[in-house]
């Protein structure tokens, strides 16, 4: 079976580190380690890289 990405599985997950819906670290763990599996983000820490951060201000600059 092939997973297909699609890009409001990577906006939703990326809003929810934005915004710090994730509350407990521990699920917060678990669920961006499915991200990274399923190929959704490159790697755990991705969304505290410089590179999402700009990512985000540029997102932010189109709005």
């Amino acid at each position: 079976m092939t997973f297909k990405v699609h890009l409001n599985q990577y906006l939703k997950c990326a809003e929810c580190r934005y915004n710090g819906i994730f509350k407990n670290k521990s699920t917060q763990e678990i669920l961006l380690k499915t991200y990274v599996e399923k190929g959704i983000l490159p790697e755990l820490d991705f969304m505290e890289s410089g590179e999402f951060t700009e990512m985000v201000a540029n997102v932010k600059r189109t709005f």
